[in-house]
């Protein structure tokens, strides 16, 4: 098997010693089995067996994921109603259920150990689970390296592996949909494919980017994933994670120094800025920087003199002039960039120049690409001359001070996190020429005085909320090294000072925001909102009437109602002002009752901010999440004044753009100018066939982001990505990327919400994609090799289902009965997260276990979920010797407790690694949440995917069973080819 895997992976490389030729073919299908044997693929481990097919007729397993066979002609095939999901037929005993799932229903009788056969049905439905695929990916690449050249399609996401960038673009920063393109419109049509690409131009390195002599191990997720099963005997030993390499991560590498300190007793509150990254060794260490040439003091950056490409390793150089890779045209090098080609066409200056080997790197620019101001209105990739000198980053705060917000704690734990992210343990962690202002909001702004010389805080109060003023001319900004003490005063003060007004006056404190960073040319405004904003401009009264709730609502008129933006406050005025003046918006809510987030979240979205919600706030269990929510869009902040242009080869043409919430035209490739980036921030694109494309020919694309770095550094960044071209349908489906096409689709489908269509479509929507797709393959690729009855899963698209089925039972989805606070959700991304060892559990109810110990990640939360027959000493290990039962724990526990335990360094280590390597972030809360015990465990049970929801939507076998049935159907009713024969025969 070692020596298949290595043949197979053998491919092109980037030597110029040696000369291209054609990539070996690979096997174009994958067969979802039931009992076959696994066979792991070179790129990707294929998610089922390819000795055979998927047969919905198989006997049910008794972990739920069984097939009960093809519904019979006379069960309605489910579909999608107005407001809800209608049930589909289910046994007797499942139909006496009913539709809300309580925790209670969660009965003993599911923790009971298999049987020996039951065992053995579960193992044959496990290679359809996402989780046993991406442990298998892991497998593979434990000792493999992804050559970004070689290698054709990326491995799955989640999947640890080492890039090494061969002048391709990494996955980790552009994803394609798929890796082989159809060479004419026409064939990509037939598939049901989207053509399109999804950049994050700005991930961070240590997620696993990596040049082309570095390693780094690094995983990321788009999607739902992974439960780790820590078993009710680690208390006892080691964990067995089946993962040599995570199991001496957790284990060797513990908190050494944990071992030093005095162990608190369980629900003690620890030090939230506790550096805990330090206890797992990241898979980064070695990661170098994004590289980077300077040709700030050069007469210009090479480029393409038709299509205005930046030079790239796939340009053709013979010294004096360069071939562009998209376009054709051959243009002039400038005169201080010539250099010496050998036979090979292989610059003498080539291993020096990142432009000439990197697929990701920047270029810093002259001055002439400086950012344009709002009044210019020209384009900053014009390459006009501006003369405008660039400052570093600049942030102001704005944190409600309203008795609403003092009285809940929001207050205080709104100043710890900003002193948490301006300093912290390690001390200054913004870049030099950066300034801070804070500015606090009842009925009233408050202006604080940041002069280095002050002693004590000094404060302005403006009274005329609707047409503020700045009432320091200079002082107002501050930097946090020379005004580290007024600023901690300002902030004491803050938090100290007895409210005025439980009223507050969101509006008057942004338009003050923007008095303050227009001037300055843009920044960063992190808004802390503690209370329901009812005070003009900007009052966002609850939509809804007391006690009315969502229950009983159609959702055409939940969507008008709860989900558009309707206040011109924030979508005209505030939106324009905003993104002409480059300044970003974040929000952080924590208010008692229900705020309409739909306008906040439009601004943000708009201006390339973000906006989170603690719905139910309590200082002493989320002070925690606020800080390290603020500490990672402060720091995390990579630029402003960007503007982002995507190119493509001839033949391609850029249909829409992806973006800030909304979908933007082609234009060439211009994109409006984005306010602000972060690590988070991702554009997806389309493409459409204006010709056709040779298939002796590659097809290349690059995405260029001109921005200015929180050092004031104008910079652009380089994405390329290269992918051959094919006549073949079934070159299409395997080498097409679930992930791309899962973000395509999603962001397609929501880019018309709610204007155009209601969450009952967006729902009818994606479900279609995936039929299209599906029977599409089934039509062009399967119909020659299966036979009838059997369901077949392309190879590249292999766990599409499972991820629209996450999606679909996500909370920006759900039922307004379901999850009133899903107004905020402005991008369904995929509603899994990263998971490290121990390995994954499938995502299933039937999977815990009585007396076991489960912990979940999502991205935002982390879960740990106890039974009550978790055993004594497993709670002493990991509690504390105080702690006498489950039912004794404190369900507001934010930090497990510092223990000299195996078992306690082993947990600790392994949430130290998710924040870390995830969020990057040294630490993150844990949420206890106890078998029929703490309300939080609906939200842990939410997250089992592979089971009915509670409103009815899909099982995971449900699904397939209605997959197979649509693609049946459509077979059925599809026009048969005129004449007698049809094929090449």
């Amino acid at each position: 098997m070692s020596e298949q895997l290595t043949d197979e992976m053998q491919g092109l490389t980037l030597q110029h010693q040696q000369q291209h030729r054609r990539r070996k073919r690979r096997d174009y299908h994958a067969y979802a089995a039931l009992g076959a044997e696994e066979q792991t693929r070179a790129v990707t481990p294929p998610l089922v067996s390819p000795s055979g097919a998927f047969d919905p007729n198989a006997a049910a397993s008794s972990a739920g994921i069984g097939y009960s066979g093809i519904p019979e002609q006379s069960q309605p095939h489910q579909q999608f109603q107005q407001g809800q999901f209608q049930q589909q037929q289910q046994p007797q005993q499942q139909q006496q259920q009913p539709q809300q799932f309580q925790s209670q229903q969660f009965q003993q009788q599911q923790f009971q150990q298999p049987q020996p056969q039951q065992l053995q049905d579960e193992s044959q439905t496990a290679s359809l689970s996402v989780p046993v695929a991406r442990l298998k990916a892991d497998e593979y690449y434990a000792d493999k390296q992804f050559r970004t050249f070689e290698n054709v399609a990326p491995p799955l996401a989640g999947t640890q592996y080492e890039v090494v960038d061969q002048g391709n673009a990494s996955p980790k920063f552009s994803l394609m949909t798929m890796y082989s393109i159809p060479a004419t419109g026409e064939l990509l049509k037939s598939t049901g494919m989207p053509l399109g690409m999804l950049l994050r131009p700005f991930a961070e390195v240590g997620e696993g980017a990596s040049s082309e002599s570095d390693k780094a191990d690094g995983k990321t997720m788009n999607n739902v994933e992974n439960v780790g099963n820590l078993e009710n005997d680690m208390g006892k030993g080691p964990v067995d994670n089946g993962d040599n390499t995570m199991d001496n991560t957790i284990g060797d590498h513990a908190m050494d120094n944990a071992a030093n300190n005095d162990a608190p007793d369980a629900g003690t509150s620890i030090d939230a800025s506790a550096d805990f990254g330090n206890t797992l060794p990241s898979l980064s260490k070695n990661q170098p920087a994004v590289p980077e040439s300077d040709f700030s003091h050069t007469a210009g950056v090479p480029r393409c003199r038709r299509c205005r490409a930046y030079v790239n390793p796939a340009m053709q150089q013979t010294g004096y002039q360069m071939i562009c890779n998209l376009c054709g045209f051959t243009s002039p090098v400038p005169s201080d960039y010539t250099a010496s080609v050998d036979s090979a066409g292989v610059r003498s200056d080539f291993y020096q120049r990142p432009e000439l080997h990197a697929g990701v790197y920047e270029l810093r620019v002259p001055r002439e690409y400086a950012a344009m101001s709002a009044d210019t209105g020209a384009g900053a990739d014009a390459g006009a001359d501006t003369g405008a000198a660039q400052r570093a980053l600049w942030h102001v705060f704005v944190v409600d001070t309203s008795s609403t917000a003092i009285d809940s704690g929001f207050t205080g734990a709104a100043c710890t996190a900003i002193e948490m992210s301006l300093y912290g343990r390690r001390g200054r962690s913004l870049p030099q020429g950066a300034k801070v202002a804070i500015l606090g909001f009842d009925s009233r702004l408050k202006f604080f005085d940041l002069s280095p010389g002050l002693r004590e805080a000094k404060v302005a109060v403006v009274a005329d909320v609707a047409e503020p003023f700045v009432p320091f001319a200079g002082t107002v900004f501050g930097s946090p090294v020379e005004s580290q003490d007024i600023i901690s005063a300002s902030l004491e003060r803050l938090q100290c000072e007895p409210a005025a007004c439980e009223r507050s006056a969101l509006g008057g404190a942004l338009k003050a925001a923007d008095l303050l960073l227009a001037p300055r040319g843009g920044g960063l405004v992190t808004v802390l909102l503690g209370s329901v904003p009812v005070l003009a401009p900007g009052a966002l009264p609850p939509k809804l009437p007391p006690h009315q709730g969502l229950r009983g609502m159609a959702a055409a008129e939940y969507a008008r109602d709860v989900l558009t933006a309707g206040c011109t406050f924030y979508t005209d005025t505030l939106e324009k002002l905003y993104v002409d003046h480059c300044i970003g918006a974040n929000f952080f809510v924590g208010a008692p009752s229900p705020v309409d987030l739909a306008n906040l979240d439009h601004l943000s979205a708009r201006t390339g901010g973000a906006t989170r919600l603690w719905p139910r706030f309590a200082a002493e269990r989320d002070e925690l999440d606020l800080a390290n929510a603020v500490q990672r869009t402060v720091r995390g902040a990579a630029g402003y004044q960007a503007q982002i242009r995507i190119r493509c080869s001839r033949g391609l043409q850029v249909d829409r753009i992806f973006m800030c919430g909304r979908a933007y035209p082609g234009n060439d490739g211009i994109c409006a100018s984005l306010p602000v980036l972060g690590p988070d921030t991702s554009i997806a694109c389309s493409f459409t066939h204006d010709g056709k494309l040779d298939t002796k020919k590659d097809a290349h694309f690059q995405a260029a982001v001109l921005y200015t770095d929180p050092a004031g550094v104008r910079r652009v960044r380089i994405i390329n990505s290269i992918v051959s071209v094919t006549e073949r349908a079934a070159d299409v489906f395997s080498f097409a990327s679930a992930d791309a096409t899962l973000a395509l689709l999603v962001r397609a489908t929501l880019s018309k919400f709610p204007a155009d269509t209601s969450l009952v479509s967006v729902r009818n929507l994606l479900v279609a994609g995936v039929v299209r797709a599906v029977s599409r393959y089934a039509a062009l690729v399967g119909a020659r090799i299966s036979a009838p009855g059997e369901l077949l899963l392309p190879r590249g698209l292999a766990t599409l289902p499972m991820h629209v089925l996450g999606v679909l039972k996500s909370h920006a989805l759900m039922s307004p009965s379901s999850h009133p606070t899903a107004a905020g959700a402005r991008s369904a991304a995929p509603p899994c997260a990263p998971f490290a060892s121990p390995p994954a559990t499938i995502l299933s109810q039937a999977q815990l276990q009585a007396a076991g110990a489960y912990l979940a990640f999502d991205g935002c939360h982390m879960y740990l979920w106890l039974h009550t027959q978790v055993p004594l000493q497993f709670v002493h290990d990991l509690f504390g010797t105080s702690i006498d039962s489950v039912e004794a724990l404190d369900p507001l526990i934010v930090q497990l407790p510092i223990l000299d335990t195996l078992l306690s360094r082993q947990v600790r280590a392994l949430c130290s690694f998710l924040s870390m390597h995830y969020l990057g972030l040294a630490t993150h809360s844990v949420q206890i949440c106890r078998f029929k015990t703490d309300p939080c465990e609906a939200d842990f049970l939410q997250l089992m995917y592979e089971d009915r929801s509670a409103e009815m939507v899909w099982s995971y076998a449900e699904f397939l069973r209605y997959l197979h049935t649509r693609v049946q159907q459509l077979h059925i009713d599809s026009p048969k080819p005129a004449g007698k024969r049809f094929g090449i025969f």
